[in-house]
């Protein structure tokens, strides 16, 4: 199968939507999805012996912003592509936009978070991964530097799941 992309327009509208409807998005909205990626990339990698189903968080990097998470995310998208035709699983993709304006918010990375579990729920289905509980970071607050930090997480997994296909 092969990996489509998602116009960068759907993203853009549903800012717009949220906008309008006053919805704000939160940082620990955020985490939360990327939460949700976590366990089903733990999933996945549950089903290699030796694999870390939930490695530790890369090195504190202080300081982060929406912006960066967003990018960091996009590499996840990145990475979670390239591993989509190896399992023979049709993903949702994402054209990753190459400028990333500053005034970047966390609802901007929640749409790409979405498309993450939205993709990596699917190959776990398709590959019949079991059930995993993984015990997971919750922090008392959450700011975009601990969000940059909980996706990298999901890097390091999608970058090991590669590896192991």
């Amino acid at each position: 199968m092969t990996t489509r992309n998602t116009p960068v327009g759907a993203i853009d509208k549903n800012r717009q939507l949220n906008k309008m409807l006053r919805v704000p998005i939160s940082d620990a909205e955020v985490f939360d999805e990327i939460s949700t990626a976590i366990t089903s990339a733990a999933a996945l990698l549950a089903m290699y012996p030796g694999a870390t189903p939930v490695p530790e968080a890369p090195a504190f990097e202080g300081y982060q912003r929406p912006a960066d998470v967003y990018r960091r995310l996009t590499e996840c998208m990145d990475a979670l592509i390239r591993v989509a035709p190896k399992v023979g699983v049709e993903v949702l993709g994402l054209s990753a936009r190459r400028n990333i304006p500053d005034d970047t918010t966390p609802g901007h990375a929640y749409d790409i978070a979405r498309f993450l579990v939205a993709d990596l729920s699917a190959i776990a289905a398709a590959r019949n991964a079991p059930r995993v509980r993984p015990a997971l970071p919750s922090p008392k607050h959450i700011f975009p530097t601990e969000v940059y930090a909980h996706a990298g997480i999901l890097l390091r997994q999608l970058e090991e799941l590669e590896r192991r296909l």
